[in-house]
């Protein structure tokens, strides 16, 4: 049960966050129409994450909002899905699943094998070094697994 606490409080954080950083999306516009200082610091929070071109922004009051209509629509989409969590998923049958993880010194020794065993198959477009770089990482999260 205290499980099930601890994924509750995790959801109604994130929700809690969610709900902030939508709300300032339409707090920014009406504080602008205002003449409140804190509008402009709003709009600066939102400018590394959106472009903020009037022409592909929502207005409201006259204001244009501090996002585009495309981030508006990953915020919206954002929040739904999590108010939705609870009656889709339930918490009766999430779990945290931190302790499966592999530490993170295996994934550090992993990817120092796969860059001494390839050569950087990032950078290389070719599709067979793709195919080989996904299945080494296949393997070894099945390693990992078992």
């Amino acid at each position: 049960m205290a499980a099930n606490n601890k994924i509750r409080m995790v959801w109604l954080a994130a929700l809690l966050g969610i709900l902030v950083w939508n709300g300032a999306v339409f707090l920014a516009p009406l504080l602008r129409g205002r003449g409140h200082p804190l509008s402009a610091l709003i709009y600066a929070a939102f400018a590394p994450t959106c472009h903020q071109l009037p022409g592909r922004s929502f207005y409201l009051c006259g204001f244009p909002l501090p996002v585009c209509g495309r981030c508006l629509g990953i915020y919206a989409g954002f929040l739904l899905g999590v108010l939705a969590y609870p009656f889709v998923r339930g918490f009766s049958r999430a779990r945290l699943e931190f302790e499966h993880m592999p530490p993170f010194s295996q994934i550090q020794e992993f990817a120092q094998q796969l860059s001494a065993s390839t050569s950087y198959p990032i950078l290389d477009e070719s599709k067979a070094s793709r195919v080989v770089l996904l299945s080494k990482l296949n393997k070894k999260i099945n390693d990992c697994r078992n």
